[in-house]
């Protein structure tokens, strides 16, 4: 009797349909990306969304990160989606009133690698090559291969139990290197 239930569980299992055996609960990929979220990159990306970033943060300098935000910075890279308020370097007299959680994103990682500092005057990108300009999508899509690259070769190369050499990673290669674009009034990070 217990060979019969046996053999009558697999044939029903082998004869149900793939997915059905596999069925997920309604879950869109953006709610699945915001669990790879750091709780506090989360929370300074709800301030923005919600126009609250200038309540919460000094303007003076961008909001205190560290290397280990990187992976959920980049997680928020891929984002277009635009934000209510965000970032600025107090001396940029460029006025920007949109910027999509992705840009200001790979910004935040940049002020990282800029040790706590702006890395630029805004949160925008600049094309360096007039004869071959990219537009506004191109380049954050450039940008975001190019940290990723960046981050994934620095996490493969890197013990990341040793913050020290993380750091030291993090601050001596410069994703953006030999690439066709630059932070807008960056100094020294093209």
């Amino acid at each position: 009797m217990c060979i019969r239930n046996h053999l009558l569980l697999v044939a029903l299992v082998v004869c149900l349909p793939w997915n059905l055996l596999h069925a997920q609960t309604d879950v869109n990929e953006k709610e699945l990306a915001e669990k790879h979220v750091s709780e506090s990159v989360a929370e300074l990306f709800r301030m923005m969304h919600d126009g609250e970033f200038g309540k919460h943060y000094s303007v003076i300098s961008p909001p205190k990160l560290d290397w280990t935000d990187i992976p959920s910075l980049l997680a928020k890279a891929e984002s277009s989606e635009s934000l209510a308020s965000f970032p600025i370097h107090t001396l940029s007299s460029q006025s920007q009133s949109d910027c999509s959680e992705g840009v200001v994103a790979l910004w935040l990682i940049e002020s990282i690698r800029s040790q706590g500092e702006y890395p630029s005057l805004n949160p925008m990108f600049h094309c360096l090559d007039k004869n071959d300009p990219l537009k506004g999508k191109e380049m954050h899509q450039a940008a975001l291969e190019a940290y990723q690259n960046w981050w994934s070769s620095i996490s493969e190369s890197v013990d990341l139990d040793d913050d020290e050499a993380v750091s030291k990673a993090i601050e001596s290669t410069n994703p953006l290197k030999d690439k066709n674009i630059c932070w807008y009034g960056a100094v020294n990070r093209c």
